[in-house]
């Protein structure tokens, strides 16, 4: 497609219009927000060559897409009175050179879109390490997860888990992410709760070695919730905000075997903490970068009724 302009040494590229084509599900919206490329951009070949590449990598690390594509040709549906008023435009631009060919093109977005139902499936032994849950073979303490993860819901690229547990430990776990809270995605929200609840705990530890309490009570029950804002100012930049609360109260019985259990001699416990995240992702694939770099920072303040605790990360 490059070739067909080599010979115009002066002309330059308008976008006069976007066609996305072989999304079934995922909404034009979704799609436009990450091309850096928009109706009426006036670029040079090179400069529109670079800009499809980071469009297409951004259109990758969405994961929604098995495989994407964007191409370019001369535009010949366009009414003449749009052409006309983007030719205006651009001969108000201070770096339009009069000398200039002005080539109006159709950007052309293809994408193959992905399964975006998945199984959670998972099995963990209770127990500090596979050595020591192996000595006792006690298959009372496994504790399995099952459930369903949605990407890509009403096709805004939202994200919906929802599971269970059982076992060892019973609850479930709800989650509901990227929810945007405008049509460029610059502004978007996260939010989830879940709940715990353990008939058997480790108690103490005596002779290095745990102790664990049975009961046909729950001993303990957990149960939280966070929500999340991210501020996305650029397709590659995100600030997030996760405000975190977590409830735990234990039977009096525990507190018979071992009275500092959550530190103190209380059977509730309330936990809260607020974490900022911001991250600068320059990889051509999040998930197996070759080429790229990333640069995050992570800090996250917690408190309850018995410590506080801080920390920070470079990354």
């Amino acid at each position: 497609l490059v070739m067909a302009f080599v010979g115009e040494a002066d002309a330059k590229i308008c976008i006069s219009r976007i066609s996305i084509s072989g999304n079934k599900t995922t909404k034009n919206s979704v799609i436009l927000r990450e091309i850096s490329i928009r109706t009426g951009s006036y670029l040079s070949i090179e400069g529109l060559e670079e800009k499809i590449t980071d469009s297409e990598i951004n259109l990758r690390n969405t994961s929604l897409f098995n495989e994407v594509t964007i191409t370019y040709e001369p535009d010949t549906l366009s009414d003449m009175a749009t052409l006309c008023l983007f030719e205006e435009e651009i001969k108000k631009m201070p770096r339009h050179n009069t000398g200039e060919q002005i080539i109006f093109c159709n950007l052309k977005v293809n994408v193959t879109e992905r399964w975006y139902y998945w199984p959670l499936i998972g099995l963990k032994l209770e127990d500090r390490n596979l050595s020591s849950w192996l000595k006792d073979m006690d298959f009372n303490k496994i504790t399995f997860d099952a459930g369903i993860k949605i990407d890509n819901v009403w096709g805004l690229n939202h994200t919906l888990s929802l599971s269970g547990r059982f076992g060892y430990e019973k609850g479930v776990k709800f989650s509901y992410e990227d929810i945007s809270l405008d049509p460029k995605g610059i502004n978007s929200f996260s939010i989830g709760a879940y709940s715990k609840f353990n008939k058997t705990i480790n108690a103490g530890c005596v002779d290095n070695k745990p102790v664990y309490v049975k009961s046909d009570e729950y001993l303990e029950k957990n149960a939280g919730g966070y929500i999340t804002y991210i501020y996305r100012p650029e397709i590659r930049v995100h600030h997030r905000i996760t405000f975190d609360y977590n409830y735990r109260r234990i039977n009096d019985s525990v507190l018979i075997l071992n009275k500092d259990y959550y530190g103190t001699q209380k059977l509730k416990n309330h936990e809260y903490s607020l974490q900022y995240k911001f991250s600068f992702d320059q990889r051509d694939y999040s998930y197996f970068p070759t080429t790229g770099y990333y640069i995050g920072v992570n800090a996250k303040g917690t408190t309850s009724d018995n410590f506080n605790f801080w920390y920070g990360r470079i990354m």
